[in-house]
């Protein structure tokens, strides 16, 4: 759809919508609102009303996730705010090591190649 009253760009995964009324100074009206509710939908963003049912799929699907994996991600997450881009990165690359290397990476494979679903021991 082509939009008159935003900008929609997307960049590899990340998506930026710009409003683009100047002359008005970007003040909202029912355009604005409809072009962009259209532009959410197409990019998938969650409507408010089903916010606390898709964030309990989303939860349901990351806890079946193997457990060492969550843990080390996390880490990762949390402890790179406080780093340097270049400490991060090597950082991560050492958990991506590690994570390689668990019994849980060798079944995901596994698994994936045999076309099921993996059975994780969280080891």
């Amino acid at each position: 759809m082509e939009y008159t009253t935003i900008i929609y760009e997307k960049k590899d995964s990340i998506g930026t919508i710009t409003l683009n009324r100047p002359k008005s100074m970007n003040a909202l009206n029912g355009d604005v609102l409809r072009e962009l509710d259209d532009v959410l939908d197409v990019i998938g963003v969650v409507p408010v009303a089903s916010l606390m049912e898709e964030t309990r799929k989303m939860a349901s699907k990351i806890a079946r996730q193997p457990g060492v994996a969550l843990r080390i991600t996390k880490l990762v997450i949390n402890g790179d705010m406080n780093l340097d881009m270049k400490s991060a990165l090597a950082y991560e690359a050492r958990s991506f090591e590690f994570l390689f290397s668990t019994e849980d990476q060798k079944e995901g494979t596994k698994a994936f190649v045999e076309k099921r679903k993996p059975v994780f021991k969280d080891k």
